[in-house]
């Protein structure tokens, strides 16, 4: 049996793309996602020294949808913009 994962739903990501409302920027500080339930947003610098992110690591690219944070590479997703049901996408970055 296959468990279902989280993700983001796959319509939503392509309208945005198609729309030109997704965007990847870097990151210029006081940024804040929540990438657990059970926990309230926090800064992304507070992630990643939960992650154990050196400081010289933490240039992370970030995922935009409509000037909305959704996904910081390497430390998580938005827990508010996953879905269980239907074609769900998640975000992968290549190191270049």
């Amino acid at each position: 049996m296959r468990s279902k994962s989280l993700g983001l739903p796959t319509a939503w990501v392509k309208e945005a793309q198609e729309r030109g409302l997704l965007e990847e920027r870097q990151r210029i500080g006081s940024e804040k996602i929540q990438v657990n339930p059970s926990s309230p947003r926090k800064s992304l610098k507070n992630l990643f020294q939960e992650c154990d992110v050196p400081p010289w690591e933490r240039q992370a690219p970030l995922l935009y949808i409509n000037d909305e944070l959704i996904a910081v590479a390497g430390v998580g997703v938005s827990y508010r913009h996953l879905v269980l049901i239907g074609k769900r996408v998640l975000p992968q970055w290549e190191q270049t």
